[in-house]
This record gives C-alpha cells, structure tokens and sequence, in this order.
C-alpha cells in the first residue's frame, strides 16, 4: 500500500470461513498507530477484500504494518488469525486529495 491513497487489499486466508463468521475486524499496526477496519467484502469462504482511505494510509510510515484478523465464529467464540505484514511505501505528495 501506499501512503495517502486509496487502498484496496485482497486477503486469503487458510482455515476460517468467512462467510460463518461475525463482528470482524482487521487491525493493522505499525507502532503505536492503529486503523481498525470493520467493514468488509466478503467474496467466498476464503477471501474477502477491504478499503483503507487516504487518511488511513497517510497514518502509516514507510515501512512494515502488521494486520491481524479478528472475529467471531458461529458458536460465539472469538478468534484471531495470525499475524501478517504488509508494507507502507512512501508517497511524495503527502496530502489527502479530492477529485473536484
């Protein structure tokens, strides 16, 4: 991903349902800053895809951002995948911009 734009990520992941599951939240973290992420699009029982905005990404430095998913299952119990990273890559143009 890169600072100050829109970003689009698509995850597969091994092992979860996604379409059984409730309540997710995919928190990515570098540092001390955190963007939680509650709404996703859910394709099939192994991928699903989410939006960060311009300000979301304008939150992170270069560098690596850890993501986890959190979630609950159908019997109500909370789950958590493992912990995976993406990278941050600068922009030069650090300000969030419309398309006036």
């Amino acid at each position: 991903m890169k600072q100050y734009t829109d970003a689009p990520i698509t995850f597969t992941i091994d092992g979860v349902d996604m379409t059984a599951i409730s309540n997710p939240h995919v928190t990515f973290r570098q540092g001390e800053t955190v963007v939680d992420v509650t709404e996703l699009n859910i394709f099939d029982a192994s991928n699903f895809s989410l939006v960060l905005t311009q300000a979301q990404t304008a939150l992170f430095r270069e560098g690596d951002v850890s993501i986890q998913l959190n979630y609950f299952d159908g019997s109500g119990q909370r789950h958590a995948s493992e912990v995976a990273k993406v990278s941050a890559e600068r922009n030069i143009l650090k300000r969030v911009l419309t398309d006036d």
